[in-house]
């Protein structure tokens, strides 16, 4: 259980902790789960969503290996990144393909060697958790993480599929309803506008018929009979 993994692989907050001035969160604080069928999408398979609170990419990878490891996807966003989610399963291919192997997308850092992707928000098929966390076994750590799960999908020989232009953003994407609906992120969202722009898109969802970005065979991965799960990073307390 969660109590287990963080004895092994980290330290467990104790109640009321201090950190500096802030109050450092309790597990309560730390996890949440929200299992939903998704019947908005008329998707009978279950969503996962996970909330983490002051973790490394490197723990999410860890925590998806070995408590997640049915899972077809999962992804990894900032708690200030607004995530477009019936956006995103819209995304998904129809007819459900294959299970895919070795699919990792986001905002991809060009220029860079090896290629990497912003680590606010990223996508990636659920085999490649156990696959990084093996390569970071080998690979000496550094500071900036999204830059170093960068590396262990080069050791592992994994192209980073780069997706089709602004689904992931970087910045603050001005709000509007025709504009989000057609997005997957956008960056520096506070909570109250995170509450705003989802009950906007809401009520005002737009028919559209747009190409999948997953159409492409190497841009596949499979939602199957598995779950869904969705990593939500957040940087402070809640």
């Amino acid at each position: 259980d969660l109590n287990n993994f963080w004895k092994e692989n980290g330290k467990l907050p104790l109640k009321n902790e201090k950190s500096g001035n802030k109050a450092t969160p309790t597990l309560t604080q730390s996890f949440t789960f929200i299992i939903n069928k998704e019947e908005k999408c008329k998707d009978k398979i279950p969503a996962l969503v996970l909330l983490l609170s002051t973790t490394t990419d490197e723990f999410h990878m860890r925590w998806v290996a070995s408590y997640c490891s049915g899972t077809r996807f999962a992804m990894k966003a900032d708690s200030d990144v607004f995530v477009n989610m019936m956006h995103l399963i819209e995304k998904l291919p129809r007819p459900l393909p294959p299970p895919t192997q070795n699919y990792f997308t986001g905002h991809l850092m060009k220029g860079h060697r090896p290629i990497w992707n912003k680590g606010n928000g990223y996508i990636f098929s659920g085999d490649l958790a156990a696959k990084i966390v093996n390569a970071s076994l080998i690979i000496k750590y550094i500071h900036l993480e999204d830059v170093y799960i960068g590396f262990c999908l080069n050791v592992k020989g994994v192209q980073i599929v780069p997706p089709p232009y602004s689904l992931f953003n970087l910045h603050k994407v001005p709000f509007s309803p025709c504009v989000y609906n057609k997005i997957i992120t956008s960056h520096r969202i506070q909570t109250r506008e995170h509450i705003l722009y989802w009950e906007t898109l809401q009520k005002k969802k737009h028919v559209r018929r747009e190409r999948s970005i997953l159409e492409h065979p190497r841009n596949t991965f499979d939602n199957g009979q598995g779950s869904r799960c969705f990593l939500i990073r957040n940087r402070t307390s809640m």
